[in-house]
This record gives structure tokens, C-alpha cells and sequence, in this order.
């Protein structure tokens, strides 16, 4: 799942669950299933990171592995790529207490699916472009076009 702007917008009206969430998931998803009820039933709730979103997404590649033969012994892995912008395209600034508090929600979310059957890995944009600028020449001058692109 990668975001760039969707965090800092203004939250989203929560959508009902549609009903291919709701049966019995194995053990191995139960961390994630309990995190649906509690959004469901307003126990908890995420402002600024997409929480149904990535759970309907781990939900997705659990069922995947589980479902292809030739992936028996793997485990899924769900990464959240995302980025801090100071701007948004207009040029007004984003207040960086909606990064912050984007970032404290990302935590809490990776605590609370801690252990379950999909692994959740983080990294921003940031990150991963400093990492292909230390690698192959090719990968650099990729890396190189995107910082250039998306902040130029």
C-alpha cells in the first residue's frame, strides 16, 4: 500500500464493512480480525491512516498465499510505503503535526497486528529512496528521478 497525500487530507466517513469480512478468519489473522471489530464497533478509530484499508488488504493476501498451492510455507507481508510532504500541490504547507500524529498512528496500528499471520513492514518513500541511491548506478539514477519528480 503506498499513500503520498491521503493521510493529511481531511479523515474519510467510515464505510460499513461488506460482508466478505466478516467470516471466520484462522488464527493466524486473528489480530487484524480483532482490530476490525474494535474500529467497527468504535473502540478504536485512526484519523489519519486508513486502517480498514490495510486490513481489508491483509485479509486479500492472506486468502492469495492460502488459496495458490505454490505458495504453501510462505508468509504474506504487507508494506506501507508512504510519504511526508511539506506541500500540498497548490503550494499551501502541510502542518507537520499531521505527519506526526500519521506516524503515531502507524505504530499503533503495527502494535496491535503484532504477530499475525501477514507480516506489516513500514517505510517511507524517504527511506527507500536513500537506499537505492546507495545501490547499482541504474538504481541511483531511478532513485534520482523520483526525488527530482516529487520534489523537486
Amino acid at each position: 500500500e503506498s499513500k503520498r497525500y491521503e493521510p493529511f487530507r481531511s479523515p474519510k466517513k467510515a464505510k460499513p464493512w461488506s460482508k466478505t469480512y466478516w467470516h471466520e478468519w484462522d488464527e493466524g489473522l486473528a489480530p487484524f480480525a480483532r482490530l476490525r471489530d474494535d474500529l467497527h464497533e468504535g473502540r478504536t478509530s485512526f484519523a489519519r491512516l486508513d486502517a480498514p484499508q490495510l486490513i481489508k488488504h491483509a485479509f486479500g493476501l492472506h486468502t492469495q498465499v492460502h488459496r495458490d498451492g505454490s505458495a504453501k510455507g510462505k508468509r504474506p507481508v504487507l508494506i506501507y510505503l508512504y510519504s511526508e510532504p511539506d506541500r500540498w500541490p497548490n503550494g499551501k504547507r502541510i502542518d507537520a503535526s499531521l505527519h506526526a500524529q500519521h506516524r503515531v498512528e502507524v505504530e499503533q496500528f503495527a502494535e496491535r497486528i503484532s504477530g499475525a499471520g501477514v507480516r506489516f513492514h513500514v517505510c517511507r518513500y524517504g527511506e527507500l529512496l536513500d537506499g537505492w541511491s546507495s545501490s547499482s548506478a541504474a538504481l541511483r539514477e531511478h532513485a534520482n528521478a523520483i526525488q527530482n519528480w516529487f520534489y523537486p
